[in-house]
């Protein structure tokens, strides 16, 4: 450390006649010079092997199962560098796993806008997403649910799904056809195995699409034996998934273990609980690396989890790829 400051000659007399040696400040080199050895601090990795081979050691087998490598980072904090190095290590090959091994990226295709006149159906009156936003409005701490149906081989199986907005957490049924009917069963059991009251509290309300499947409010919003209304349905308008869009997010993490094109015939609702035993517990950035079934426990009652037969599992045991079916 300098004692004093260094001394120059601006602005001396003698600077011309001085025959001392003198240095020369060129600020344009100077800057040049730091960014050079700036960017060559950065090239290299300032890992040894058995750093490395510790690194892989974690990241490999949940890379593997279809973890990212955010959740495996909030799972490993102390034990892994920062998400860039992590990301520059597999990119620059000193680790096992490679880009392709990395969960996908998602592309999507440009949308097409068309207009075309808003259906008007009777079942819709004060139903509208107009009157959900209301609804919202005056009940801003209710349970908010989004449903959806997520489709297998045309005209074949399919699984209905029920989000919690709040949470993230969702419920999967396995559905023989996307008709009404078939919901009717599902909503039926589900009322049965909660008792209308915790029914009541649970599913507040309801927000589903205007999909041919979802025309019988009634017999969602109902005890059907009495008439009595239990709790609310709405309805996105037409052809404004995003009204609803944590459920389509949530779809994501299915279609890892289920990808497009799969068929469903030879499911049975035993495969539902395992495709819902691995979303539910994988853990959300949002939710500090806290899973929605984790979260969920704090707002329900257990005989809800108990419709997929769901229970807190690790990290270490999720697996987010088709071949989890398999383990069964």
């Amino acid at each position: 450390m300098l004692k004093k400051s260094t001394p120059v000659c601006n602005g001396c007399e003698d600077f011309k006649n001085c025959k001392l040696p003198k240095f020369i400040f060129n600020p344009g080199k100077t800057f040049k010079d730091m960014q050079e050895t700036l960017v060559s601090s950065r090239k290299h990795i300032h890992f040894n092997q058995a750093e490395l081979d510790k690194i892989n050691a974690i990241i490999e087998p949940l890379i593997k199962k279809g973890i990212s490598l955010e959740v495996i980072k909030g799972k490993h904090y102390d034990e892994l560098p920062s998400i860039p190095t992590l990301y520059k290590l597999i990119n620059e090959g000193y680790l096992n796993v490679i880009n392709l091994d990395l969960k996908r990226k998602v592309s999507y295709r440009k949308r097409v806008k068309r207009i075309e006149p808003k259906p008007e159906y009777n079942f819709l009156e004060n139903r509208y997403y107009e009157d959900f936003l209301n609804y919202l409005a005056t009940h801003s701490n209710a349970n908010i649910w989004e449903i959806d149906t997520v489709e297998g081989k045309k005209d074949g199986k399919a699984f209905m799904t029920l989000l919690h907005r709040k949470t993230n957490f969702m419920l999967i049924f396995l559905i023989n056809s996307i008709c009404t009917s078939e919901l009717i069963n599902v909503f039926e059991l589900i009322k049965n195995h909660l008792d209308y009251q915790k029914y009541k509290t649970i599913f507040e309300a309801i927000l589903g699409d205007l999909g041919k499947e979802f025309r019988n409010p009634l017999s969602i919003e109902t005890n059907l034996e009495t008439g009595e209304k239990l709790i609310n349905f709405f309805y996105c308008d037409s052809r404004q998934s995003q009204q609803k869009g944590k459920i389509e997010k949530n779809h994501e993490h299915m279609r890892e273990i289920v990808p497009k094109g799969t068929s469903f015939e030879t499911f049975s609702q035993k495969e539902g609980d395992i495709i819902s035993l691995n979303v539910n517990n994988y853990p959300r950035a949002q939710f500090q690396n806290h899973s929605p079934l984790e979260i969920a426990g704090f707002f329900f009652p257990k005989e809800l989890f108990q419709l997929n037969s769901l229970k807190i599992i690790s990290v270490e045991e999720i697996i987010l790829k088709p071949y989890v079916l398999t383990k069964k």
